[in-house]
């Protein structure tokens, strides 16, 4: 699931193989008991953490720890409402972090994005399940689960050239609304045509 409960985050670090001693355990418990589910790659994040930090210090990053959890809205959840088509879900999570970024940043990021999103399509089209999986590194579950489905490869190919050409602009100094041109192209379906 996208969303995680404390249960299924247990499971899942054991499938992982990761184990905590019982102060990081109920840190994280702790969590679970303000959130009662957690994004995917959140958890993952957290783990990430915890796993790093020492027991006698876990009190003293609490603060950073919580900032994470309950801060903005990841660049995952922007991603996957930006493939669902969710166009009302994804220019609400994009009004809450589009400044943390500069333009380029969003170039780069939305290219990486889109070429794994070709790759993918192209190889779960073809059913080759391994390479998909490799390929959607850093996609969102639900675009390899089931979006992907929503979405043409020449449609990803279009877009994709649509950022190279901002990319250009961007560089020789005029990217007058190119990511709000690049939104509206997307989600009014002018890449598919």
């Amino acid at each position: 699931d996208a969303e995680i409960t404390f249960a299924h985050f247990e499971k899942l670090m054991s499938l992982v193989t990761i184990t905590f001693d019982a102060k990081k355990v109920s840190f994280i418990k702790t969590i679970f008991s303000h959130h009662e589910t957690l994004e995917l790659d959140l958890c993952c994040q957290l783990a990430d953490y915890i796993e790093l930090i020492s027991s006698k210090q876990l009190d003293s990053y609490a603060p950073l720890i919580a900032q994470i959890i309950g801060g903005s809205p990841t660049l995952s959840s922007l991603s996957e409402h930006f493939f669902a088509k969710n166009t009302k879900a994804f220019f609400t999570t994009w009004s809450k972090i589009y400044n943390e970024y500069p333009e380029v940043f969003w170039i780069s990021f939305w290219a990486d994005n889109i070429w794994r999103a070709q790759q993918v399509v192209t190889f779960l089209k073809d059913k080759d399940f391994a390479q998909a999986k490799r390929a959607g590194f850093r996609l969102p579950y639900s675009f390899i689960n089931r979006d992907w489905q929503k979405t043409k490869p020449q449609e990803l190919a279009q877009a994709h050239e649509f950022l190279y050409h901002m990319d250009y602009a961007f560089k020789t100094g005029s990217t007058f609304c190119s990511l709000e041109l690049f939104y509206l192209n997307h989600f009014n379906g002018k890449f598919a045509s």
